[in-house]
Parts: C-alpha cells; structure tokens; sequence
C-alpha cells in the first residue's frame, strides 16, 4: 500500500459538479471560499477518486478536501488558516503540514494540525455535513518559524474514515513563512490576582495570573511552581489572611507580584438554588466531553452524560433540588438516554427542543392565508369546490376508492397462513448477537419466526430493517430501525432492564421511512409481567423513543365545505401526503358527521386536498366578530371545523382480528422507564372492557414520568379509551389527535394525576359502550341533560394543564372536571398520594380550550364512588382559591355549561371570556354559585348549524344561583329562543345575579316561564314557581336592584309589572330570602302585611327531595306562616 504521506497529491476536479452543487445551495461564503466556489473553473479543494466508507454516524464518506485561507501573525503568533473536511464525516480530520513543497519534496513541519475551529454555513454546504468543525488554524513556534524562514507552507488533509486518497488542500505552496530577526531577551513580567479577594473560613479563592519573556514561575506559600508559565489558574484555600508573591524567571532576568486573600469567619451555608424547577427541560454545556452524573449530591458517580444530552429536572428520591454541597448546586435530572442522577448546575442549562423541519418530502410555502372574520349578521361564505391555482395538485392522485384506516400488514397474514397449514417451525429461544435483525448471523444461523421467542441481551444493539418476525421480543440491549423501510410482527415487545432500549427515530433525527410494529393474536389468558399481551411495553429502565416524520397534527377549515364537496381548504400549509387518511370534524350536534378521507391530491401551495368521495355533509369554516358597543369590546367565535392526520409514518397497531374482538394492541409505560412518542399513529388499540389496557398509558409512574411524552401523534379505532395517566405526573400530552374510541378519552384513572401538559389535544368521537361492555359505569351510566358519559376529557384532579384541548364530538361531555375525595384505586395506597384530597385541589390551568358537538360541553361538582366507581353527582370542589376558567368556546352542544349542586356554599368557580353559540337547549345551567364575567352568547350565529326546531335558552333557573356580570347577548327575543326559563330542582336558591348585560338587538330578551299562578307548575315537583332573578344595575330590567318572579301569587305585589317579552315573569321592586322547611308534606303558605291583601298558596305535590321552600319578600313588612 502507497504510504499516507505519499497519497496526499493533487487531482484536478470537474467543475461540472460544482455548478450542481452551486445551484442546490444559495449561501453567504467569507473572501476565501469565494474564491473557491465563485465560478465553474473553480475547485471545491482537493478530492481524489471516490472509495465509499461510512463514519461513525453511518454516514457515506466521500473525498477529502479543504482550503488554505493565509499565513498571517497576530500578537499570539504566527498561523496558517484555512479549512479541510472529508465529505459527508461528521468528525473533524487531522492535518500534515509541510515547508518547501507537499509531501514527497518537502519536509514535514507536524502531523499533529486538526480542523477543530467552527466554520460557515458554506463550509459546512460543501463538506455535506452540519454541526462538525471545519475550521483550523496552526501556529508556527520560534523554533518553527527559525527553521523554515521564507519557505512555502503545503497542507495535506488526511482521510477519516475508508481508503480514499489523503489530498492537498487548494492554494497550497501560495504563502510563505517570514523570515524573522530575533530580538533579544526583554526584561520579565507578571501579574497577580485573586478572585475572590475575600472569603470565608474553609472556602476557596482562584489565584490568576500571567507573565512575558519567562521560561518559568512560583508562587509562594505552599503553592510553588506553576504552570503554564505565561498564564493559568490555581485555587487556593488558606486558613488565614495570606499575601501570595510569583516570581517570574526568563532570560531577561526576573520579576516579582504580589497578592492578598483575606479570610474571614465562616458564613452561614446559603439557601438551595432556584434556577430550574422540576419538569423543566435541560442540556448538558455541549462544549465539555462528559458529565459526571452522581449518585447524591457531591457524591460518588454512577455514569457519565456526554455534552448536549438531553434531560428534564425531575423529583429527586433523596434530599432536595437546588442544594449546595462543596462548591456546587445540584439539580436530579432524568436523561432522555443513560443514566439519571444528579448534576451540576453550572454544567447544565435550560433547553427547549427547536422545532423540527419536516424532510424535504413535501415542500410547502410558510405563508399562513389571511384569516377570514365576517361581522356578525352578514353571509356565510360556502367554498364548494376551490378553482384556480389552490386545485393544481402535486403528485400522482390514486383512483378513487373505499378505503380501511390502517391496512394490515402481510406480516400478520404469513402467521396465520403458517399456523394453518403447519409450516409454523417448533417454538425456538433465539438470542441475539450486535447485528441486522435479518442477518442470520445475528441470531446464531437461522433467524426468528413468528413462532420464536426472541432476547436482545444487554449490551447488544439489533438494528431492524425489512421485515421482522417474532413470538415475542425481550429487549434487555437495543433495539433500533436502520434507514430502511422496516416492520416487525410479534405477540409482544418487552423493553426491560438499564439501558434498555426500543429505539425508532429521535426527537432530533426522526425516522422518515415506514414503520409498523404489528401486535398480534387472540384474547387469551397470558400475562406477562402483571400486562396481559398484545402489547408494547417498558419497565425497569427501559426506553422507548418513537419518533415519526413531522407533521402538523391537525387544523382547521379555511372556509365552509358543502355537502358533496371533493375538495377542502385547511388554513395552514399542511405536508400531508397522498394516500394518508384524514378526519374532517362535525359541525353540528351530531357527533357522527365527522368524516374520514383519504387525499387523493394536493395543491401547490398545499392549501387545498382533494378527497377520495364527496363529503356526506356540510362543514363549517367560518369565524365571526361581534363588538359590544359600550366599550368596543370584541370576541371572535371561531366555528372552523378541525381537519385531523389519522395516517402517521411510525404505526403501532392490532392485528385485523382486533376488530371483531375489540381485543387489540396496547402501550403501558412503567414506573422507571421512559416512554417519548412523536408524531406516531396508533390504530386499532386497547382492548375492551379489560382495566390497563388502553392504546397508551403512563402506570403508576408517580413523578419519574416528568418529561415524558405524546405528541403529534394519532389515536384511532379504540376499544378502550384513548390516553390513560394512572397515578403518573408531569407528562406531557399534546396536539394529539384522538378519533373513534369507546368509552372516556382522556382519562386520568385515580385523582392523583397532577402537573400533567394535556395541551391543543383534538378529541372526537368519544364513544359510549353497549351495556355490559363498559370498563366502569362511569361510562355509560348516566343519559341526564345534565350529567352525560363517557366524556371526552374526563378529570379527576384539577392539578394539571389544560390549555387549547378540543372535544368535537360525543353523545356524552366534552370535559368533565369529577374529582373524588380521595386518590382511587391503587393511588389510595402510595406514600406520595394516599392524602391528597383532588376535590381540594388547586387548579392549573384552564384556558382556550373548545367543546362543540357534544350533548354537554362541561360539567363540574361531581365525585366518583371509591368502592363502585358509580359517578356520586353534586359534591363541590373547594380549591384554595378563586378558579379561572378563560376563553372557552362553545357551540353546537345541546347544554353549553353545567355544575352540580352541594349543601356547602362554595363559591371559587368563574368562567371569564366564554364564547357561546348555536346551543340546542340551554347555555347554562347551573346548580351552584358560579359565575360568568366579560362572556358572550349567541342565539343563532346564522353559520347553519342551529336547526330552525331548536328551542334555545341562554340561562336555566336550576338550584343556582348563578351569577352573570358584564356580558353580551345576541338573539334571544325571538319566539322559540329564552333568555332566563324556569324549571325545578332540589334546592332553588334566590338571588341569581345579573348586571352589566348589553343585548344586540336592543329589544328586551324573552324570559318565558311556567304558569304558576296555580298548582299546576308543580307537576314536577320540583319548585318551579320559586324564581328570583336580581337585576343588580338595571341593564335587563331598566330598574336597579329589582328581580324577575314568576306570576305565583305569593311573589307577586301590586307593584309587580309583567315582563314586557315572554310569559308568566314579572319584575318585582322587592328583595327575596329562602324559607325552608325539611318536609315533604303538603303545605298551605300564608303572606300577610305589606300593605297587600292576604295571599295563600297550597303546595300539595309530592316532593321527591323532602323539603319545602318559598322565596320570601324580605322586608316591607310582610309575614309568612304556614
């Protein structure tokens, strides 16, 4: 073999590939790399034929070259600069460098030069890589430049990796080394500091310092000689009060400096630090090698993290975040790989994950269309079928056809054929040697069957790629994709042990070809490890990284699409490719107008989808502005229908048998392991009426799930929930699509689930279980107007965040806030859990989320039965504080927002900024004191969604009393619509309080209540003549401080006036209070006084609550017996 040296010659390059390459990349370069990019008879530097090798990344390595830029001196010395790399090496190379011509007739200056400097955009361009040095700059010594005086400089970059040709680098030979006069010694000096000068017995100082024209240096006092000589650091900790003199020795003579470091008495041990908090996201300084990771604070260490891992702060098992011990604070963070322990605060930083750029697969402009707003009154806009540019489509568009989400793989086929027809190989153990899963090598000669057991052990990396097959899978080692597209079929997955790893893409670098994981067989009585089968699952340590191509999960409409439509606009350029499969979200009450399609094309600016068949039903894209006029306050009532991804590039699925079944697949992540998922499709998952086996679920994890996560990702076509967190916190769920699953969607199981993300998450189709198929009867219990299941969001503890959520559709509740007493299940027994009290709870956070198509969009006051799980209605929650619920949208529910009843006055409820329209039968109906502030409501939007037989009501006399204050209404003085109706309940609390109310139009609003100027309102049962409604300011009535009554006699006086708009309400000058009495006899009240004639009222009806009332005149001296 030609000796390296001897391999670092010149070959000319064609300048056709750089014209290629000048027309792929646009990019700034510095003076020097013009020259060498700026025209087609330039070189890109020295190359030489190509030997294809691969670095350690398993990158392509490609030809060496590089630039030599100048020799120029500065105040340090004398360099030569310039750049070299070998294409498509993430790694930097090392340099020889020669005087008096290259390798061959010159002779060797060092071979110890390395291109360890970072460079330019352009640089990088050419070198086809990013992130690596390119960079270099080598400095010439006395000696060197002495010994070379005016003689050329030639480097020569020497290959990485493979047998390609070491080269010289262009303009080689083109700069010449001074030659130099050497003056004569100068005279010595130095510099002394301390830092800091003053500190505390038992602490430490740092000494600096620094010298010219010396060969060497001490310092006295112990410390001695130092190093190096022209300039370093040494710590320092004296006991007392100590002057430090260096003396600096050269050839010139010597110099000496001085400092002092003064000690005083020890000071107290300060507080812990405050610079990060638990759940926060962290990155090891990527400029150091390694991170000592400990086991305690200061202590010994367990491992090491390279610089830029990844990590979240978690809740550490001893001590405490923040703690100073020696000269450092220490924080306990959780790796996204590798060991988890303690770090130093100073080698650590916060760090949000930048946002991903999708692969170059669908290029798509960044131009957002302007949003369409109409004022309230004027025309809905229908887009039936855009024209023009928005309908050039991109790629081939595929013959229309009924397609099945989720096709099988072959992979489950093949099984069952081999099962069939006996060619299914006796069951086999096989245990994995570091290779390709379909390398026979890997597994001893032969490779697994989907009959086989198979085990990854620690310390063997299996690499998959093609089709996989297996009984089951025990990964102890790693399991990863290559590049590839890849399957694998099996019973289960089992990712268990430190350092365990299930591995498909990285948030950093995701996996961009296809992959399915395909989970199969019948419901049977195997349990393996306490999770049954069909699953994919990590404990004891275990990883699983999930990470698909980015995509955005889901939108929304840019304008209406009609019945029949075969093309969609979306208001953001989507990615999304033909072939994949998309829900288009109902607009009205029915929840089974969502719709599923297939894209069959795309539009240039990918705007506009064209769809497999026509839409079976309209699709609302329009958002409105209504403005209150006294004081130019707007709201925008957004009523786009949302437009989600079902169709992911990473899929984890049930076999086809799943679905005659509802026994499919199923991800449990376990406390200690980790589990991150991006951007993934989970189809045919969960497996119903079984408890734990839900698509994906967080168990018991308590707080080392923080960090942890679902995001971008789709869950469709489930028998059993859709996210589940079990006694597990701080993970994050967001901007998920969940479509198509029976009972609750996202479930917190127990009451201690807290400091949970559960953010811009889109929910439909929250299906309710037939009897006998639900997982609990939370599910399928109630059909009330008022209390509805399953729910689409179903909380259990209000310590979490909840912020841009969508529940667009269920025959249940959108989100449903129940909150038992105590932790449930197994929650109730965990030390970390057993006395947290959810209904106590503080909330997170509460804010633009939306519930449409829902019978309930929310409900609140409910408990859950520890021993049943029965739903026990009306039990308050009681924060510590005043609860805000802010910008909440709602529309084509049949009831917009509910609360349940209690005993207790606990008033810490308020919605502020609600956005409310199209609602079937009531807006709001409230059981307890909450209250409603700087909210609007809309009748009728007249975008089409409310059914001209809608009977629609803004507020439903219940138990109450609510209270509404600063707020705008559109509609409700139309026959057909109410303002306020009456109705029964238990306990019909006084005093409902209205003001600040503005009214377009301005006519009074219609309040419409029973006739109950006879016992015939009392049909129910249920108090429905009780009504007192405050007019506090005088914005409904006109008349501060007056009330609306019903027409009963006994609330009536001769100053009552009938109501001007409705039925059977009148506006009273008069206050009220609550008469009750704990009987459910018949009862005859008598009012006397008040300079009114004596009125009587007999109550007769049965009461199914056993109590009686009256709302009683307060004052003007009225009596009532009875």
């Amino acid at each position: 073999m030609t000796p390296p040296d001897q391999q670092e010659h010149f070959l000319a390059r064609s300048g056709i590939a750089l014209v290629a390459l000048l027309c792929l990349f646009t990019l700034p370069a510095p003076a020097n790399l013009d020259a060498t990019l700026g025209s087609a008879g330039s070189v890109l530097g020295a190359q030489a034929n190509m030997h294809l090798a691969q670095d350690s990344g398993g990158n392509t390595a490609g030809n060496v070259k590089g630039f030599v830029d100048k020799i120029d001196k500065d105040s340090s010395g004398t360099y030569v600069y310039g750049w070299a790399c070998q294409e498509r090496v993430s790694e930097p190379i090392n340099l020889h460098i020669y005087a008096g011509g290259p390798a061959g007739s010159g002779t060797l200056v060092t071979a110890t030069g390395l291109t360890n400097i970072a460079n330019e955009a352009a640089v990088s361009t050419a070198c086809g890589t990013t992130g690596v040095k390119h960079r270099y700059k080598y400095y010439f010594s006395n000696e060197m430049l002495t010994r070379y005086a005016g003689e050329k400089i030639y480097v020569h970059g020497i290959r990485k990796v493979g047998t390609v040709a070491n080269a010289l680098l262009t303009n080689s030979g083109n700069f010449t080394l001074p030659v130099t006069v050497t003056p004569p010694p100068g005279s010595p000096t130095c510099t002394l500091s301390a830092s800091p000068s003053s500190i505390a017995s038992g602490q430490s100082a740092t000494l600096s310092w620094t010298t010219t024209n010396a060969t060497s240096a001490s310092i006295n006092n112990g410390v001695g000689a130092v190093t190096p000589t022209a300039g370093g650091t040494k710590s320092v900790s004296p006991a007392t009060t100590t002057t430090y003199t260096m003396t600096a020795t050269g050839a010139g003579g010597s110099a000496t400096c001085n400092t002092s470091v003064t000690v005083t008495a020890s000071r107290p041990t300060p507080g812990p630090s405050t610079k990060f908090s638990v759940g926060e996201g962290v990155r090891v300084n990527p400029v150091i090698k390694a991170l000592n990771v400990l086991s305690t604070p200061g202590g010994p260490a367990l491992g090491q993290q390279a610089g830029g891992s990844i990590g979240v702060i978690a809740t550490p098992p001893t001590s405490q975040n923040g703690i100073k011990v020696g000269d450092n604070y220490w924080w306990y963070v959780n790796f996204d790989t590798g060991v988890d322990g303690w770090a130093a605060e100073q080698l650590i930083a916060t760090y949000t994950p930048p946002p991903i750029e999708p692969p170059p697969i669908a290029i798509c402009p960044a131009t957002v269309p302007p949003p369409i707003i109409k004022a309230a009154g004027t025309q809905t806009a229908t887009v039936a079928q855009p024209t023009g540019a928005a309908a050039e489509v991109v790629g081939e568009t595929v013959e229309e056809a009924e397609t099945t989400p989720g096709a099988p793989l072959n992979t489950a086929a093949i099984y069952q054929e081999q099962l069939a027809t006996g060619k299914m190989a006796a069951p086999t153990t096989r245990v994995a040697k570091t290779g390709m899963w379909n390398n026979r090598a890997t597994w001893g000669g032969i490779l697994p069957t989907a009959n086989d057991t198979v085990r990854i052990p620690q310390g063997v990396t299996v690499t998959l790629e093609g089709a996989a097959y297996a009984g089951s899978v025990e990964v102890n080692g790693i399991l990863k994709t290559g590049s590839a597209d890849t399957s694998l079929s099996a019973r289960w997955v089992m990712v268990m042990g430190s350092g365990s790893r299930f591995e498909v893409g990285t948030l950093a670098s995701p996996f961009i070809r296809t992959f399915t994981l395909e989970l199969f067989g019948p419901k049977s009585t195997e349990n393996i490890h306490g999770a049954g089968t069909k699953f994919l699952m990590a404990m004891g340590g275990g990883v699983i990284q999930m990470h698909g191509r980015p995509q955005v999960s889901w939108t929304k409409l840019y304008a209406t699409a009609a019945k029949g439509a075969t093309q969609i606009k979306v208001s953001e350029p989507v990615s999304w490719e033909i072939g994949d499969q998309i829900v288009i979200a109902s607009s009205v009450l029915n929840p089974n107008q969502a719709e599923v399609r297939t894209i069959t094309g795309r539009s240039t600016d990918c705007l506009t989808l064209t769809l497999d068949k026509p839409l079976t039903y309209r699709h609302v894209g329009e958002q409105t502005r209504y403005t209150r006029p006294t004081d130019n306050k707007s709201w925008v009532l957004d009523q786009r229908a949302e437009v989600g991804l079902l169709t992911h590039n990473v899929k984890v699925q049930g076999d086809a048998s799943s679905e005659s079944t509802g026994f499919g697949a199923h991800v449990m992540i376990m406390k200690g392991a980790k589990g991150y998922f991006s951007d993934v499709e989970l189809y045919r998952m969960g497996q119903k009426k079984s408890m734990g086996r839900y698509p994906i679920h967080w168990h018991m994890a308590e707080n080392t799930s923080a960090g942890q996560y679902i995001k971008n990702s789709s869950i469709y076509r489930s028998y059993n929930r859709a996210v589940t967190l079990h006694g597990s916190e701080s993970v994050v769920i967001e901007r998920n699509v969940a479509y198509d699953h029976m009972g609750h969607g996202i479930f917190l199981e127990e009451g201690s689930e807290r400091f949970n993300k559960i953010n811009y998450n889109l929910v439909m189709q929250t299906r309710k279980p037939a009897p006998g198929d639900e997982l609990l009867p939370s599910d399928n219990e109630l059909n009330e107007p008022q209390n509805r299941t399953p729910s689409s969001f179903w909380i259990t503890n209000p310590n979490n965040e909840f912020i841009g959520n969508v529940a667009a559709g269920t025959v249940g509740t959108g989100f449903w806030f129940i909150f038992p007493a105590k932790p449930l299940g197994l929650s109730a027994s965990v030390a970390r859990f057993k006395n947290m009290s959810p209904q106590t709870q503080p909330l997170g956070t509460f804010r633009d989320n939306v519930a449409h198509s829902n019978m309930s969009g929310f409900d609140v006051h409910d408990s859950i039965n520890p021993t049943t799980h029965q739903i026990s209605r009306n039990k308050a929650w009681n924060p510590p504080a005043v609860s805000y619920l802010d910008n909440f949208t709602l529309y084509a529910n049949y009831l917009s927002l509910y609360s349940g009843t209690n005993s207790k006055k606990v008033e810490k409820v308020v919605f502020r900024n609600v956005i409310s329209a199209d609602i079937y039968l009531e807006h709001v109906r409230f059981a307890h004191f909450e209250t409603i502030e700087n909210s609007l409501f809309v009748e009728d939007s007249g975008n089409g969604i409310l059914p001209a037989t809608a009977n629609t009501s803004f507020y439903a006399l219940y138990d109450g009393a609510g209270r509404v204050y600063k707020s705008h209404f559109v509609g409700f003085d139309k026959p057909g619509t109410t303002f306020i109706k009456s109705g029964g309940a238990s306990i019909k609390q006084p005093n409902h309080l209205f003001s600040g109310l503005t009214f377009d139009p301005k006519t009074p609003p219609r309040i419409v209540f029973s006739d109950c100027s006879s016992i015939s309102c009392e049909s129910g049962g249920g108090n429905w003549f009780n009504v007192s409604v405050v007019d506090v300011d005088g914005s409904l009535t006109g008349k501060a401080g007056h009330t609306i009554t019903s027409n009963n006699p006994i609330m009536l006086t001769k100053n009552s006036v009938p109501w001007s708009n409705g039925a059977n309400a009148y506006v009273s000058p008069h206050k009220f209070k609550m008469i009750f009495l704990n009987t459910s006899a018949p009862i005859t009240w008598k009012r006397t006084g008040g300079g009114e004639p004596t009125v009587t009222y007999t109550d007769t009806f049965v009461k199914p609550h056993k109590s009686r009332q009256l709302h009683a005149i307060d004052g003007a001296g009225f009596n009532y017996t009875y």
